[in-house]
Formats: C-alpha cells, structure tokens, sequence
C-alpha cells in the first residue's frame, strides 16, 4: 500500500462499488469488480495496453470468423458495460464492442481483450469528487459524423462537470449562469446562436431550437474549443494514446491504489 491509499477511510462496498474518503475528497470505484474480471478471464498476467481501443482498427459485422462460444463474449461485455458506471474512460470502447452481442466474431473478441488489457494497467480507477470543487458546471459536447461504417450514424458524446442544474436546484445550491458548454464544431455554434440559421432548419427543432431557447433564457452559452481539447472526444472515437492519455487526465478520475 503507497502513501497516496493510506490517507483514504475507505466505506463498505455496495453493488461492487467501493467508496473511500479524505480530507481531499470522495472517491468511488470498483477496483476489486475489476480485478475480478481479469481473474476470470485470465487476464491477472497479461501486458498492459495503453489506451482501451485501437484507432487503426474499424469493427465490422460481417468479417472474421465467428467466435465459437458467444455466451462468454456476452459475459464479458455485460461485466464491461457495468464497469463503467465509474469508469468513463472505457465507455466508447465498451460501445462499440456492445454492438456485435448477437453474431461476435473473434475480431470484436480481440477489441474486447484489449479493453482488458487497458484495465490490467490502471485496475483502480475511479470517480473523484474533491471537497474544494466551486459551484459551476461545465459540460462538452462532441459528435463524430456518419462514423460508423456500418449504419453511416453519427455517434454523439458528452460529459457535464458538476451536478444538472435540477439536481442542483433540489439540493438548494447556488450555480452561477450561464453553463459554459465547449463545442468544437464553429458551425453548429452558429445554428444554434445565429436566429436566420435557425430558421431554415425547422426539421430539427426538437435539438436545436431547445439549445436556442436556453441560449436565450440564459442558461447556457455555446463557447468553441479546440479538438485537441475537446474532452468529449474520447467518448466518440478511439484515440491514440498521447491525446486519450490528455484527455484522461481531465476527467476527473484519480487512482489511489498507485502513486501519483
């Protein structure tokens, strides 16, 4: 145990969730579920990978082989999907693995080792509320257009620092308006900003003229950032490592059961 663990009174765990707390903070993980999954699939050994998916590889239904035993690959995705309830750093990766349940091929096996691999490597991750936060929320949106090489749908992404305001209101909080929301599409800024934009894409109000609607009432102001720090980016594509790496270090996430 390092120095950073020893400081953390850690709960009791609840639904494979550990929560542990200090005078920095709160954290909540699932650090013993992980391992439990490495163990299961054997995994425990294995070197880890840096990043939870490879960019170069484009999952497809319909090559390579079929894995012989689906029900594992079901297994496994399944213990995946409830990890990420604090682990948003696999949750693309999760996604796009989830979408091949019914006819897995050894291909989507793979990507899904890979997210162990990842896992192996950083196993006590968790959500991290500090003590000292100010009362303010942020959110970043990203959407990588017609992605997907089977569907030609877009996959859409996004993260909100903080609580929602509603929440907010019921906890009788005060949070300064408006909500800077980060985009880093300059023309999707502009339709929801710009009133002549506006009009000419009626067939979209219930997306657009809502996010235009509380441009006006105050709630929220558009604001462009630029890719590189688009946070939301790591929930609509896989990145290299470099970027998922800056990215991560943003989200929010802390590690106790290693040093800093």
């Amino acid at each position: 145990m390092n120095s950073e663990s020893k400081i953390w009174e850690t709960s009791n765990f609840f639904l494979g969730f550990k929560v542990a707390r200090s005078q920095r903070g709160l954290i909540l993980n699932q650090r013993k579920y992980c391992l439990d999954i490495l163990a299961e699939f054997g995994f425990t050994g294995c070197k880890p990978a840096n990043s939870p998916s490879n960019p170069t590889v484009k999952l497809k239904d319909d090559e390579g082989d079929l894995v012989q035993d689906p029900t594992a690959y079901r297994r496994l995705i399944g213990k995946l999907q409830y990890l990420t309830n604090t682990r948003p750093d696999i949750s693309f990766a999760v996604q796009q693995v989830s979408q091949f349940m019914s006819k897995p091929r050894y291909s989507h096996l793979n990507a899904a080792f890979r997210i162990l691999k990842y896992l192996k490597g950083c196993p006590g991750l968790g959500l991290f509320y500090p003590s000292a936060n100010p009362h303010r929320i942020q959110a970043f949106s990203d959407s990588d257009w017609a992605n997907c090489c089977m569907t030609r749908k877009s996959t859409t992404g996004y993260c909100v620092f903080y609580w929602l305001k509603y929440v907010a209101d019921d906890l009788c909080l005060q949070i300064p308006l408006p909500f800077p929301t980060f985009c880093d599409n300059q023309s999707a800024i502009q339709l929801a900003k710009n009133p002549s934009f506006h009009e000419r894409t009626k067939h979209i109000e219930v997306d657009c003229h809502l996010i235009r609607a509380k441009i006006i009432d105050g709630l929220i102001v558009l604001s462009h950032v630029p890719s590189k720090h688009q946070l939301a980016d790591m929930f609509t594509k896989p990145l290299y490592p470099g970027p998922f790496n800056v990215n991560l270090s943003k989200m929010g996430l802390l590690n106790i059961h290693h040093p800093s």
